[in-house]
């Protein structure tokens, strides 16, 4: 579960020429990302007809991720900050944001707000929304997993309510994870990765972030 920015600029033809300058125009943008933080790396990917730029820290990094497009960029962070911390983390997505409009001239769209964001003007708006999500993730966090850290979560949130750890663990054996069933959590394991416990928790609390 993230935090999402998209930016894009008005619908045209998206002929090859294009593609290629805008190809182009991309790694000029993650090559000035990547100035302004030096600890950024980019490299290109493709997804059947899709081609583009991932950007991030890597391992041990804040999470912010950004994904260069033809016609459109995503930003996403994940729900892991809080107080001082998330300030500078949202200081320095602004930065990023702020270069990248500035060479694309692209608006950039908030869905968590449903509006588009002025850089001048919305950056508490925005970092109270975040901390306002961050603050029910902490509370699910602490009411669900009991001794476990709720510092090192993810949340992967499910539209249907009746699912249940026996599907998850179906679903997750087909894809080669060994799991073991611990009380009421689910520990799985890839080959020789990390041990990952799922705990599951139903209610309004996260359905409603599921459904926004």
């Amino acid at each position: 579960m993230s935090y999402d920015f998209s930016m894009s600029k008005p619908e045209q033809g998206t002929g090859l020429h294009e593609a290629h300058f805008s190809l182009q125009a991309n790694r000029a943008i993650a090559n000035a990302l990547k100035s302004k933080n030096p600890k950024l790396d980019w490299h290109p990917f493709a997804i059947s007809d899709i081609e583009g730029i991932e950007i991030d820290e890597g391992a041990d990094s804040n999470g912010i991720q950004i994904h260069l497009y033809s016609n459109e960029i995503g930003l996403t962070v994940p729900y892991w900050h809080k107080a001082e911390r998330a300030r500078a983390v949202f200081l320095e997505i602004w930065d990023y944001l702020r270069i990248m409009q500035q060479m694309t001239n692209f608006a950039i769209s908030d869905p968590q707000l449903g509006k588009i964001v002025d850089l001048g003007i919305d950056f508490e708006a925005v970092l109270s929304a975040y901390l306002s999500t961050m603050d029910i993730v902490s509370d699910i966090a602490h009411s669900t997993l009991g001794g476990h850290d709720p510092n090192n979560i993810s949340l992967i949130l499910f539209h249907d309510s009746t699912i249940t750890l026996d599907d998850a663990a179906r679903i997750l054996k087909h894809d080669s994870f060994k799991d073991e069933r611990k009380g009421n959590a689910l520990q799985v394991q890839w080959h020789d990765g990390p041990v990952l416990t799922f705990l599951l928790t139903n209610g309004p609390a996260p359905q409603e972030m599921a459904d926004e």
